[in-house]
């Protein structure tokens, strides 16, 4: 018969980190709000590029920034949603790309608010200009959040263990042993 050893169960997440998840969640959807405005909005910006250039060049290409553009943003919608279940489980790799993900989420919010690039098209302009506000404000408060000392200590407890200590009644490991440490040789 076979004993199998019972692991303590995973502590609950303290509120700062459940808050934070899901504020980084919101962050996905409004990314995913964003990518269907925009994809909903490349006709008209292209007719209103090509009418504007005299081009049907300038519209096309247009078009095909916007795609991309929604193409990225579903793509950070996707990987804001990875983010929140990997630090509600406290991961903490997780937990440091959030911080770096945010980081470079609220420099492009700022950027895209300046920019303005969106102005030709008045209900896309509307809707790209409150989407990239909610944003930014989820994104400041969810890493903020995941900054707090009950964030921390949430991380540190879910950290694995370094190395494994020897199975109880068995004498330590035996640490390798340097030059100094071994005997002078005959």
């Amino acid at each position: 018969m076979t004993r199998t050893r019972m692991e303590a169960p995973a502590p609950a997440p303290p509120g700062t980190v459940f808050a934070a998840s899901y504020l980084l969640a919101g962050v996905a959807a409004l990314a995913l709000v964003s990518a269907v405005g925009t994809l909903f909005a490349i006709p008209e910006f292209s007719h209103r590029r090509s009418e504007r250039a005299g081009d049907r060049a300038a519209g096309d290409l247009a078009g095909y920034g916007l795609t991309v553009f929604a193409s990225f943003a579903i793509a950070f919608g996707v990987l804001c949603l990875v983010l929140a279940l990997l630090d509600l489980r406290g991961n903490r790799p997780a937990r440091v790309l959030t911080w770096v993900v945010g980081g470079l989420s609220v420099c492009f919010d700022i950027a895209l608010l300046a920019i303005g690039f969106y102005d030709s098209v008045p209900w896309y302009a509307g809707m790209t200009r409150l989407v990239t506000v909610g944003m930014l404000l989820l994104t400041i408060a969810s890493v903020t959040l995941l900054a707090l000392p009950a964030s921390h200590r949430y991380f540190r407890v879910m950290a694995p263990p370094g190395r494994p200590g020897p199975p109880a009644g068995y004498p330590a490991w035996p640490t390798p042993q340097g030059p100094a440490d071994r005997p002078p040789r005959p």
